[in-house]
């Protein structure tokens, strides 16, 4: 058995018993995976074998953005992705890391990278 820290919880809903739920978030055939992340869901389209969830899982439950303090630090983790943005914001509490920050929580296999020092 694998261990994540925080633990990842897998839930499972029987749509005809919670219709609520199934208008709620748009099902329409099943089964229907839909993973949540600070209130925002996406929906699971990838293989349906335990390995490739858990692989989603693993991805999806990273952290969202990263940062580095250096420029070689930097340059080494857009070598390394496909797609990579970064943002520049002299504040990690204002609006406009918070917009990037939700942003990048919706997109899938993209780097993303917030850098605070206008040095780099």
């Amino acid at each position: 058995m694998m261990s994540h820290n925080p633990p990842i919880y897998i839930a499972k809903l029987d749509a005809t018993a919670n219709r609520e739920s199934t208008l709620k978030y748009h099902i329409r055939g099943f089964p229907t995976l839909l993973f949540f992340r600070e209130g925002q869901e996406t929906e699971y389209e990838g293989g349906r074998t335990k390995e490739d969830i858990v692989s989603f899982l693993q991805k999806k439950s990273g952290p969202i953005c990263v940062t580095y303090n250096t420029v070689g630090d930097l340059k080494t983790a857009i070598d390394n992705s496909d797609v990579a943005i970064v943002g520049y914001f002299e504040d990690t509490q204002s609006s406009e890391f918070s917009n990037f920050y939700k942003l990048m929580a919706t997109l899938d296999n993209i780097s993303a990278i917030y850098i605070t020092n206008s040095e780099i």
